[in-house]
Order: C-alpha cells, then structure tokens, then sequence
C-alpha cells in the first residue's frame, strides 16, 4: 500500500531515501514559499486599480489600454521577454508568471514595484515544482478510452476542500472539447468532488448527477500540499469538525494524545471519523492514491497554478478530447 504522502512526494519527483525528518523540513519549506506565492497572488488580484511606481517595462503603451492584452478569448498573449536592467530589476525573472498574469486577465499594468518584490523568481518556483506538471495516473487513460464509446466519456473534477477543483473545472470547461459537449466535462464526479471513492460504489450521489453513470467518469482529482492545505482549512473549515478556534491546525492535545476530526459529507447525512487533521488529509487522498479498481488521475494544485495549459491538455487527452 501506498502511504498518499508518499503519493504526492511521487508527484513532486522526490529521491528515495530521504530520512522521515528532512522530509518533514522539505514539505515545510515547499509549504512556505508557496504559500507565499499564493499570497502573492491575491495581492495581484487585489490591486487591480494601484497604480503607484508601475514598472516602466509594464505601462501601456499611448492610445492602447493595459487591459488589451488578449484581443480575444481564444488568443494568447505573446511570451513576455524582459531584458534585466540591474540586480535590483524587480522584474527579472519573471517573464513567465507575467504571461500566466496576463493568461489570466490580471491587469498587470496596475501592479507596483512593491509588490513584484515580493513575487519569487520563476527559478524558484522551478527549483521546488520541476518545469512541467506531473500527474498520477496517465497509464490507465487508454484502458478509460478503450472501454467507453467516445460520447460517452466524462471527466470529473475531485479533491479536498481548498484544493483547486472550481479552477480544474473552469480550465476543463473553457479549454476540453469533449465529443459529448454537453456532458463530457462534469463540474465533479457523480458521488461528489469532496467525498473520497469509497462512496463511488455506494447510493450516495451528489445532488443534480442521480443519473450519471459512475463508470463514464474519470476521476481528476487534485492534491495540495498538506501544511499549505491545513493553513487554508484554518481560515475556512467548511463541514470539517474539531477544536481549534485558539490554536490551529491544532493536531495533538496537550497530554499528547491526538485531535480527532470528523468530516461531513450529503448534506451532513454521513460522518467520518479521522485521529486528526493530517489524519484525513492522508486517509482521503490515500483512498485515489491506492485504488487499482477503476482510472483516475491525481494532480497537483501547483500545476493548476503554474502550469494550468500543459496540465490541462494532458487531462483532456487522457479521456479522449481535445
């Protein structure tokens, strides 16, 4: 069996061999920097109307707007090329998170020096997540294939609370064409994208998908990593239960013993139990990490992230669209 941290350590390419502790550090360093990241980018997102020490490499040209920059909701923005003026540039290096801010229609225009300061190089972000998205998986997409006439296959987004499965369906639902286009990119799977696949088999169905055939889907289900998932279920607990208002993520007593949480799934119909937090991320992703019953992918946030063409073609493929 599969430990599902030895799954994502899978995903991101790890070398055997590595001690339990320096694997721990590496997971809290791979955490902050990109938590960090994301912090990053919601101040982007924030900022749209800052207009103070603008990059002059970033201002509009004269009778162009900065918000041109697709002409077109098919059209890519040209590969941005920086040429680095100093040391001090805070642009350099930055070429292509500039081109994925622009993909995604952020206004970079509006963004000051400040904050670019703050944004990692894409070396970097390289050096932690590789330069191309590693998905689990890929192996079982032609068995998919080959057992389902083409308009029958489906692709269904899943994965934990905060962890990027709106986004995945977005990217899907706006870049796959299925040869089902009504039906052939789900905005999850039949049993639900937050209940794990032991509920695949069973009577429970998400509402609106009672007559969705379970083995027409394909399971995509995105994986965050764990401190940076924990960080966020902090902020935002949705139907997860345990104590922890004055301390979070809050995984062990003070007499040592362990924090059980427990999760709610069909409208709080359905409770699992789990010995704590880190607990139920690794016994939820464990469940499509370990399975060989039927195929299913399993992606990294990061990927969506930093990487959302390339994974997202990769995904498409595997079902059979384009």
């Amino acid at each position: 069996m599969i430990h599902a941290k030895e799954s994502y350590a899978r995903l991101h390419g790890s070398r055997r061999g590595t001690s339990r502790s320096s694997g721990w550090i590496r997971w809290f360093l791979l955490a902050g920097l990109s938590t960090f990241f994301v912090v990053s980018l919601t101040l982007l997102s924030i900022l749209q109307d800052v207009r103070v020490d603008v990059h002059p490499a970033l201002k509009p040209k004269e009778g162009r707007s900065s918000e041109s920059t697709m002409s077109g909701a098919d059209e890519m923005p040209k590969t941005t090329t920086h040429s680095c003026s100093s040391n001090t540039d805070v642009l350099c290096g930055k070429d292509k998170i500039i081109d994925i801010l622009k993909t995604s229609h952020i206004d970079i225009a509006s963004i000051d020096n400040e904050t670019w300061s703050k944004v990692p190089h894409w070396s970097q972000i390289t050096a932690l997540y590789g330069d191309k998205p590693r998905i689990l998986g890929l192996e079982t997409c032609s068995a998919f294939r080959e057992s389902l006439a083409p308009s029958l296959r489906k692709i269904g987004p899943a994965g934990l609370f905060n962890t990027g499965t709106n986004l995945l369906s977005q990217l899907l639902q706006s870049n796959c064409k299925m040869p089902n286009k009504y039906s052939g990119i789900q905005w999850q799977v039949p049993w639900g994208k937050h209940a794990p696949p032991f509920f695949r088999d069973s009577n429970w169905t998400a509402d609106g998908h009672e007559r969705v055939v379970t083995e027409q889907v394909l399971p995509v289900v995105a994986i965050r990593e764990p401190y940076e998932w924990m960080n966020s279920i902090c902020h935002n607990n949705y139907v997860l239960r345990w104590p922890h208002r004055n301390r979070c993520p809050n995984l062990i007593h003070s007499n040592g013993t362990l924090v059980q949480v427990y999760n709610q799934y069909y409208h709080g119909k359905v409770r699992q139990y789990h010995d704590s937090l880190a607990h139920f991320w690794n016994d939820w992703n464990g469940q499509y990490t370990n399975t060989t019953s039927f195929p299913r992918l399993l992606l990294r946030h990061k990927d969506l992230v930093f990487f959302p063409k390339e994974t997202t073609q990769l995904v498409c493929g595997c079902a059979g669209g384009e």
